[in-house]
């Protein structure tokens, strides 16, 4: 999803839906729907380093 929801999941918020409702509704676990209705910003993802080989 990446944040593309972020808006939709805020309004579900403020009409008062659950944050488990809201996971049911975009199939998301019900701790990122609570990140993102708390959000005040659009959440921004990075790619991390790439981590070496354990086969060097």
């Amino acid at each position: 999803m990446e944040g593309a929801n972020w808006m939709d999941i805020r309004s579900d918020r403020q009409k008062g839906l659950s944050y488990t409702e809201i996971a049911r509704k975009y199939n998301i676990d019900p701790r990122t729907a609570k990140k993102y209705a708390e959000s005040e910003t659009r959440p921004v993802y990075r790619l991390s380093a790439a981590k070496p080989s354990k086969h060097t």
